[in-house]
């Protein structure tokens, strides 16, 4: 209902959201999560919670053009395999770089934000993309879910080395 209800203030007041529900929102399906995903610019989430609110099994490419009929910009992210992005007329894949992992926790949710950012100070798609996989790099490399997140600055830095960006 918190969810709901947020997306409908969104909506009347044009304030763009970005969403990264958990799998147990997703399951309830787009229909349910209407009011949400009205307000949605951005919707990233990873290939389990996708299937779940598009009540499918399908493959990420098929996920991200039927959610796109929802939201204008879909991030699909799928753990070591990467994360796939669609806005409606071209699709990008990220493979992250291959970085010792600790421990995965935290790995989605620092993935979102550092793509959020760079999407809120105006990077593209790629360069985004490669943000988030940056951020994710920096977290699965330690213990706990915040230990390492990076500044701007640093994200900066690590673009390079974040991984591999591709037209699909």
């Amino acid at each position: 209902e918190t969810a709901q209800a947020i997306g409908r203030y969104a909506h009347k007041q044009r304030i763009p959201l970005s969403w990264n529900p958990s799998i147990y929102l997703c399951e309830l399906g787009a229909r349910k999560l209407k009011s949400v995903l009205d307000a949605c610019k951005i919707l990233i989430l990873n290939k389990e919670e996708a299937q779940a609110l598009s009540g499918t099994n399908k493959q990420t490419p098929a996920l991200l053009r039927e959610l796109h009929k929802l939201v204008p910009l879909v991030v699909i992210t799928d753990g070591p395999l990467g994360a796939d992005a669609f806005d409606g007329q071209e699709h990008w894949h990220i493979t992250p770089a291959d970085v010792p992992v600790v421990e995965p926790t935290g790995a989605g949710d620092s993935f979102a934000s550092a793509f959020v950012s760079a999407r809120l100070l105006g990077k593209d798609v790629p360069t985004s993309l490669l943000w988030g996989a940056a951020q994710a790099n920096s977290v699965i490399q330690y213990y706990g879910a915040t230990h390492v997140l990076l500044t701007r600055k640093q994200i900066g830095k690590q673009l390079k080395g974040a991984g591999k960006v591709t037209l699909v």
